[in-house]
């Protein structure tokens, strides 16, 4: 069983095909070292080594995330950028919709190089409103909608009507719901003037255990770490345009 909000089919097939190779490589030889057992069957390799990779635009030092997404825009503006069960967005819209999120946060004074916790089932409105918060220049860490809890006790949430009752409340804490700003949100521009966030500055927080059930620690994530990680992913797996 698996959490199907979370994981596609796809992917948890790949995993326990992958846990399959491991397995069997242990049993051929009980004694190789486990960096060096086969997570990929031998039809699977030669299949990788014999396709071709895929050329992955060469971004300039110091890309940001929202950066990159918008670079990706202007590329293939008409090209499906998200799909969910409840609507699709082009590039072009997905970047249009976030430049509104962005400057709908602005206009409500949300600090730059501040912290916002973003909590949406997963789907049609999450990503809009991951790259609005990065776009305004902050941070972003997520919590899950089926399990939510209070990761240190977040100042500033971006979040629906409905989610937002499952949250906690306190002097301090605001809690901005797209839908009942829906018109206020709709009447932001759908262009943003620059970068408000530089390529070393935190992209996303994540909350871990490691500080023992009563303190959880805080990882910061910079903006460059996750696009040298998304750029050699897609170019090892030779993602492109269609993907």
């Amino acid at each position: 069983d698996y959490n199907k909000n979370l994981f596609e089919g796809g992917v948890v097939r790949c995993w326990v095909d992958s846990l399959h190779s491991i397995l069997d490589g242990v049993v051929a030889d009980p004694k190789t070292p486990v960096g060096r057992l086969p997570m990929l069957k031998d039809a699977e390799v030669r299949q990788r080594s014999e396709t071709p990779a895929r050329s992955v635009p060469e971004l300039p030092a110091g890309t940001t995330i929202q950066e990159m997404r918008a670079a990706q825009a202007a590329r293939t503006p008409d090209a499906t950028a998200l799909e969910t069960d409840h609507g699709q967005f082009r590039f072009a819209e997905l970047d249009q919709r976030a430049n509104q999120i962005a400057n709908y946060l602005r206009a409500h004074e949300v600090p730059r190089g501040g912290d916002v916790v973003v909590h949406f089932d997963h789907g049609y409105d999450l990503v809009p409103a991951l790259l609005g918060v990065l776009k305004a220049g902050c941070a972003f860490s997520l919590l899950d909608a089926t399990s939510p809890r209070d990761p240190a006790h977040p100042a500033i949430v971006l979040t629906n009507t409905r989610l937002s009752g499952l949250l906690p409340q306190g002097p301090g804490v605001r809690i901005l719901c797209l839908d009942k700003d829906a018109k206020s949100v709709h009447d932001q521009a759908t262009t943003l003037p620059a970068c408000l966030s530089g390529s070393n500055e935190t992209a996303c927080v994540a909350y871990s255990d490691s500080g023992g059930p009563a303190r959880l620690a805080a990882v910061r994530i910079p903006h460059g770490a996750v696009v040298d990680c998304l750029s050699t992913i897609a170019g090892r797996a030779g993602i492109g345009p269609g993907d």
